[in-house]
């Protein structure tokens, strides 16, 4: 197995595997639960951080080299006012989705509705 997809399937395995065993224990415990009920969470609480680990593999693998040559392409430029433009612009972006989502939560409507 490749040495990346182990680091990356041990890292999720470490997230899940405390709440997996507070669970496990509660259920052999306080609430006594049958054999194959207990596999198939076993089973449920395993394969998602497998999943997990193929998904941080692909997202570091695609993402790192394109955020890395986006950055060294800003930086080439030499413009400082560029450079502080696009990160003015990201967090106005990423404040204006955030606003949206609070919004679209809390079942209020932005902005008022014309008829």
């Amino acid at each position: 197995m490749n040495q990346k997809l182990k680091e990356k399937i041990l890292e999720s395995l470490s997230a899940v595997l405390p709440v997996t065993g507070i669970v496990m224990l509660t259920g052999i415990i306080l609430v006594p639960v049958k054999l194959d009920i207990m596999v198939m969470f076993l089973t449920g609480a395993v394969l998602p951080a497998i999943g997990m680990g193929f998904f941080q593999l692909g997202a570091e693998m695609s993402m790192t080299p394109l955020g890395e040559g986006v950055g060294v392409q800003i930086a080439k430029t030499r413009m400082i006012a560029l450079i502080v433009l696009t990160g003015f612009l990201w967090v106005l972006l990423l404040q204006f989705q955030s606003l949206i989502c609070r919004c679209w939560h809390s079942r209020c409507r932005p902005f008022p509705i014309m008829s």
